[in-house]
């Protein structure tokens, strides 16, 4: 085990190239104090997002890019981070009001978000986010 706090790398954008699923697996297990997580234009499983989301007590999250995450990896992931504080969302174009919703209901902390590029979500989502 390690006492990483913070973890930030990126892929390139259209290969995704960085971390992957295996990358997140090692990090859910050898890093339980990680707070941060910047894992921009990177390929990983959601379950692997997730397991990384219930082993360790996320404040930042920084997906930026990562095409694969969609409304179910975002709830999910809502769901087991309440403290979570930053997330940056932008370029996952599969998030929509649903999503959003989730998001609000479960992440009470939330103090940024960057939805840029999400072009699915409309007014709905930013009127869950408003009412939780």
């Amino acid at each position: 085990r390690n006492n990483f706090t913070s973890f930030s790398t990126s892929g390139q954008p259209g290969n995704g190239w960085g971390i992957s699923t295996r990358g997140l697996d090692i990090l859910a297990i050898t890093s339980p104090k990680l707070q941060e997580l910047q894992v921009s234009e990177c390929k990983f499983s959601c379950s692997a997002l997730l397991k990384l989301a219930e082993a360790c007590d996320l404040r930042l999250l920084n997906i930026d890019g990562c095409e694969q995450v969609d409304d179910a990896c975002l709830a999910a992931v809502a769901r087991v981070s309440l403290n979570l504080r930053d997330l940056r969302l932008q370029g996952c174009f599969r998030i929509t009001d649903l999503g959003i919703s989730e998001l609000a209901t479960h992440c009470c902390r939330l103090q940024w978000l960057d939805m840029g590029d999400c072009a699915k979500v409309t007014d709905h989502g930013l009127q869950a986010l408003a009412e939780n």
